[in-house]
């Protein structure tokens, strides 16, 4: 089960959707961690009996770029504190 699910996390790479998202922002271990990825939400599909939801994982993205977005705010601001102090 771990080769075929590196196999299927290698493929993600060109892929255009969360997950391939995902695979890139974390290129060097990217191959594992995408393999275990691909395993947690097969066993909650499993687990639950429901259908795969991409809208789920574009959410996350959304949420994800926010909190990002957010944190450059923070550190831009700290930034121009401490240029306010210099000055």
């Amino acid at each position: 089960m771990g080769l075929i699910l590196r196999a299927s996390a290698n493929t993600l790479r060109v892929n255009d959707t969360p997950l391939g998202s995902y695979f890139r922002r974390i290129y060097i271990p990217a191959i594992i961690a995408t393999a275990n990825k691909l395993g947690r939400i097969l066993y909650t599909l499993v687990k639950t009996k429901t259908e795969y939801d991409e809208s789920l994982l574009k959410t996350n993205e959304s949420e994800r770029l926010k909190k990002r977005l957010n944190k450059i705010r923070k550190e831009m601001e700290k930034i121009e504190n401490q240029l306010d102090e210099r000055a």
